[in-house]
């Protein structure tokens, strides 16, 4: 005949358990309270401070300097074009950035296009219809973006049907314009 334990026993067993589910739960909970990121890893951190390495010293990284090349502001009537124009005379440029701003001040969502042109080439060229336009610019590997640019703002569509004959009181729209330069030079610090 089998014996069945006592019911002091399986109370006692009970408790352990429960014990032992919420001591896991508890820490589960503090390790998702506070949890833990794992550490990030850089190339600085495996090479010497002083620039020195096994072979001596290495090269010199580039140092970024953004300046502002033209801020500007304007009207562009619908199916017209603005012209802004500007000058780089920095030996490294890395980027050239163009950003062009407009709020639609008759609610519908007037169209723009922005070109950028240097030495009377197009070097790039964005349209859009949300207030801002960014374009970006880089240099070829062998060339640099040294000389007379011009930006190109062109009113695409800028509707403004209001009321229940149609009545188009959009013509076109203010703007505001900044380029801002990003120069690279090597640092000469030893």
């Amino acid at each position: 005949m089998r014996r069945v334990p006592s019911l002091p026993y399986v109370k006692k067993d009970l408790q352990v358990v429960s014990w032992f589910i919420v001591l896991v739960l508890l820490l589960i909970a503090g390790i998702e309270a506070q949890p833990r990121e794992a550490p990030e890893w850089t190339d600085s951190q495996f090479k010497p401070k002083d620039g020195q390495g096994p072979e001596g010293p290495g090269p010199q990284e580039p140092q970024l300097t953004v300046t502002e090349a033209l801020s500007s502001s304007g009207y562009t009537a619908e199916g017209q074009a603005s012209e802004e124009a500007f000058a780089l005379e920095y030996a490294v440029v890395a980027e050239v950035q163009v950003v062009l701003e407009w709020t639609d001040d008759y609610g519908n969502n007037d169209e723009f296009q922005v070109t950028l042109l240097w030495e009377g080439t197009e070097v790039g060229s964005s349209s859009g219809s949300t207030g801002k336009i960014t374009l970006g610019a880089v240099p070829s590997e062998d060339g640099e973006l040294i000389g007379n640019f011009t930006v190109r703002i062109e009113a695409v569509r800028c509707p403004g049907l209001i009321g229940p004959t149609p009545i188009d009181r959009d013509q076109g729209n203010d703007w505001t314009l900044k380029v801002e330069v990003t120069v690279s030079a090597t640092s000469e610090e030893g």
